[in-house]
């Protein structure tokens, strides 16, 4: 089930990176060939703030509570989602967060504000499958959390 979440949230963000980006057709915040690995580095990251932020409900509401409804029910809905500007991800993610993800990654702030841009309404899109918060949301995060944790630490063994 993890696993299977996990492949989601990645095949969603990788997919409108290529499709439906915002940065131009066929382009991701994070550039060329790169940006698979880019993606796969934050996404823990992202997932985590979701899980520290008190989960994904409380992140739908940090979300309305700052003028973000549409984009946040837009995640909840069948169809496409709503994008998110990386304004937004300044204004609910905060400038501390995301300075102190840039640091651990070694990326431009602003890089990391698109892709979390990116990230976090496929993160909601796929925890909320019926259009509603399911009781085991947060189950499925952490279980996604520790599948990718999982799939990162044994790439470094094999290609260490």
């Amino acid at each position: 089930m993890a696993n299977a979440i996990l492949g989601q949230i990645l095949g969603g963000v990788l997919g409108r990176g290529r499709q439906q980006s915002p940065f131009g057709a066929g382009r991701s915040p994070f550039g060329g060939g790169g940006a698979g690995t880019l993606v796969t580095m934050l996404l823990p990251l992202a997932m985590q703030w979701v899980q520290r932020s008190g989960g994904i409900g409380a992140v739908l509401d940090k979300f309305r509570q700052k003028g973000y409804t549409k984009q946040a029910n837009s995640w909840l809905q069948p169809g496409p989602n709503q994008p998110l500007t990386d304004t937004a991800v300044h204004d609910v993610v905060g400038m501390d967060e995301l300075s102190r993800l840039s640091q651990q990654l070694g990326m431009d702030r602003q890089e990391v504000a698109s892709g979390m841009a990116e990230i976090l309404p496929e993160v909601a899109d796929h925890l909320t499958p019926d259009g509603e918060v399911p009781p085991d949301a947060d189950d499925r995060l952490r279980g996604g959390i520790s599948a990718l944790e999982n799939l990162l630490q044994q790439f470094r063994t094999h290609h260490a």
